[in-house]
């Protein structure tokens, strides 16, 4: 890149427009001076003043179809571009829009879920010293009942065993 194109394409469109129309009114305006100054310019003033004399109606219809050019140039933005812009503004904002609401329920999502994972994971913590504490007594329930069923067994050998010592 040359040092020129670089802040050029810095320039936003306003300064892109402005910067050339300032460098054509300074050299304008150097040009103008140089002529005056020559003694061209009081000559050529004489000159201009004469012809637009002597073509008055000539400058009349073009002062009149320039301003029907210019009219009909803003009636065209108004009527045809300006909506387009506008249409086209909104598209992209509709499209900006889309675009955040998505990364937005993606996000909360994301959070939702992260969030609902650590509190579930602090409940099991809170839970577990009870849940050890019922699996615990679970086992010793069930030891307790195998103990219980294999004395009640034994008790009904005994009893049957007694029951046949007493019958003979």
């Amino acid at each position: 890149m040359s040092a020129l194109s670089d802040p050029w394409h810095r320039l936003n469109s306003g300064g892109k427009i402005v910067l050339p129309l300032v460098a054509l009114l300074v050299l304008g305006t150097v040009a103008l001076t140089v002529v005056w100054q020559s003694g061209l310019g009081p000559a050529l003033y004489e000159f201009g003043v004469a012809t637009a004399q002597a073509n008055i109606d000539i400058l009349r219809f073009l002062a009149a179809v320039t301003g029907i050019l210019a009219a009909s140039t803003l009636a065209i933005l108004g009527f045809f571009v300006i909506p387009f812009k506008r249409i086209q503004a909104k598209d992209r904002f509709k499209e900006k829009m889309l675009s955040l609401r998505t990364k937005l329920i993606n996000a909360l999502t994301a959070q939702f879920s992260k969030e609902s994972e650590n509190a579930i994971a602090r409940l099991k913590d809170g839970v577990a010293p009870y849940t050890r504490y019922v699996h615990n007594e679970r086992e010793r329930i069930d030891k307790a009942e195998n103990t219980l069923a294999r004395l009640r067994q034994s008790l009904s050998e005994l009893r049957a065993r007694s029951q046949a010592v007493v019958v003979k």
